[in-house]
Formats: structure tokens, sequence, C-alpha cells
């Protein structure tokens, strides 16, 4: 029996969810969306994004990261600059809410600049040999955004993933298969300039630097950040799961699914732990865990109980995956893994 396209989507975001609900999401910006018909999307003037690409440089060379998240963080002075002459109440709250969150931002800035720094270091990398160039992709499309109902200057040029291409010269031992690359997410010009919203991240590397494995996660990072899927030919540990979901359809025992698929207590609070401790507390940790697996053994329960009352039994049946497909995923943990990822 073929199981034709098994799709994890229903799947994979009921057993995280309680990651969800626990709010582990780092912040997030105001939703950008494309340039209007009416309005003319934003021209870029060349070398637009010079400044960003030769702070990545700045950054690797001198190892600075505090100078690199001070100088190109979307800073409190940077909201206030949105206000209107005669900003309403509303719009008041909102700019004085993102001052307030000035310091959080200046943070996860600051984390993503030192893990750029330690993949560089892990894989013995040393920027400050021979020459180093930038060089960032222009987007073909602008977006726009905007976080205050009336801003001022109006919608701002917004780039979702800015692509920076680094170009290394007078190394003993050169790079070959690829170039070294780093994705700048969430780009907002503000009337000070290009700031960057969400963080940076690398996104590529030559194949003699780096092993299958790593290229495989710089892979599957920049499809979230592009909002795309991904199947289990990109991410072997989507078909181990639905390799899971077959042998309990087969078994008809939910306590495969409890013991190997479920989230445990433990798993979510050493998340938390890792960023910072900041969440429920760990009796409302486990309380919110419990209910949840409940819920999804109900479901893997009424599930079995389906397939009884209809008198199928796959235990001896030929079942292949054909497809295991991710639509939608969202990296809310440490830029340099997969952990803390969610998917639908």
């Amino acid at each position: 029996m073929n199981l034709s396209g098994i799709h994890l989507g229903r799947f994979i975001p009921t057993f995280l969810r309680a990651i969800v609900l626990l709010g582990l999401l780092s912040h997030a910006a105001s939703a950008a969306e494309p340039a209007a018909p009416h309005e003319k999307e934003y021209q870029p003037a060349p070398g637009e994004f010079d400044a960003v690409g030769q702070a990545i440089v700045t950054l690797l060379q001198t190892k600075d990261a505090p100078r690199f998240a001070t100088n190109f963080m979307a800073s409190a002075a940077d909201f206030h600059s949105l206000l209107a002459t005669n900003p309403s109440a509303q719009d008041v709250a909102t700019e004085q809410q993102l001052e307030a969150h000035n310091d959080t931002r200046y943070r996860q800035l600051l984390a993503e600049a030192k893990t750029v720094l330690h993949r560089a270091d892990a894989l013995g990398l040393d920027f400050s040999q021979g020459g180093l160039q930038a060089q960032g992709v222009t987007p073909a499309h602008f977006g726009r955004i905007s976080w205050l109902r009336n801003q001022a200057n109006g919608h701002l040029p917004w780039v979702q993933t800015l692509e920076i291409i680094l170009k290394v010269s007078g190394w003993s031992n050169p790079p070959a298969g690829g170039d070294f690359k780093l994705a700048v997410g969430g780009l907002a010009k503000f009337p000070g300039g290009w700031h960057i919203v969400n963080g940076l991240q690398w996104s590529g590397f030559p194949t003699n630097v780096a092993d299958p494995k790593l290229l495989r996660t710089l892979l599957l990072q920049q499809k979230m950040a592009n909002n795309q899927g991904f199947s289990a030919e990109d991410d072997p540990a989507l078909q181990a799961m639905a390799d899971t979901l077959v042998r309990f359809i087969r078994e008809r025992d939910p306590g495969i699914l409890a013991k190997e698929l479920l989230v445990s207590s433990d798993l979510v609070w050493s998340q938390i732990e890792q960023r910072g401790g900041h969440g429920p507390s760990r009796k409302e940790l486990d309380e919110a865990v419990t209910e949840q697996n409940q819920r999804q053994l109900q479901m893997a329960q009424a599930a079995v109980k389906l397939m009884e009352d209809a008198g199928v039994d796959l235990k001896l049946a030929d079942i292949s995956v054909i497809s295991a497909t991710v639509g939608q995923a969202h990296q809310s943990g440490p830029s340099d893994s997969l952990d803390q990822t969610r998917a639908s």
C-alpha cells in the first residue's frame, strides 16, 4: 500500500504549539507589504547598500559586535523620527512602546552579530588576513513598512532579506566552491538610513570551508527567512518524523507518538533557559505541556478508533512515504542552529 504524500503540516505545529503558547517568539515587527499598485516602488541608488556591506566587513575584521549592533539596529531615535508633526495619542503610545524595547532590539542584534563571529571562529576563519570586500545584492523588489497610523514621510522602504556576498583575497588557503554569504533580515530605510530590524546570519560558505550538514542548515534557514517550504530531502529529520507516523498508523499505538514526537516539559524548559529564562514558571510550563499533550493523545486515540471501527488493519501493509513537506516554518531559536523551529 502506498501512502501518497504524507503531509506533516498538520502534525508539526501541534507538537510544537506549546512553545508558541508559552511566548517564546522574539518580538515581531509590523508586517511589511509590497508596494501598492498606485505607489511607485522605491528605486535604489547605485551603492545603496554599501554602508551595510562595509559594516559587516568591519564586524568580521574587528570582531566589534557591540559597535555593529549600536550603529545598525533600529534605534529609539529611528522610531521617534517617524512621528508626524501633530501625532495622534495612539501613535505617541505606539512610538513610546517601540522606544521601550530599544534594549531588547540591541541585545537581539548583538547576539546575532556574536553568533556570526562565533561561526567564523568555529570554522577557523580569519577575515583580518588579506583583503575583504562586500557586495549587497540589490533585491528585485522593495516592500514598504509602517509602525504608526500616520507615519512621517509615509511608508518606509523595506527589504525582507538582503544578501551580502563577501569576496576575499590574499588568503594562503583560498576558498573554493562558492562564496561567503550573509543574510540581513528585515532592513528598513529610516530618515537616518538603512537599519536592521530582524537580524543577520550566515547564509552560505564555500564547500571547502563548511561541511554538508552546515550547508544544509543554512539552506533551510534561508528558505524559512523567505517564507518558503521544504521537504524531507532538505531536512532528514522530517523523513524520520514521517517514518514515525507510519509506525503509528501501522501499529495503531498512540504511545509511539507520546514517546517520540510529543514535546516534553524538559525540552521546552531547556529552550527557555537558553533564551535567558524569560517565560512561565516551571509549574505553569508543566501544566501547559501536559494539557497540550493530552489533547494530542486524544486525537491520536480517536484516529485509532476510526481505523478499528472501520476494520482497517495496516500492520502487514506495504506503506511508503512518497513525500513529507513543510509549507512554512519560522526559526525562533539561536540563528546558528535549527532548534526551536516551528513549522506548519
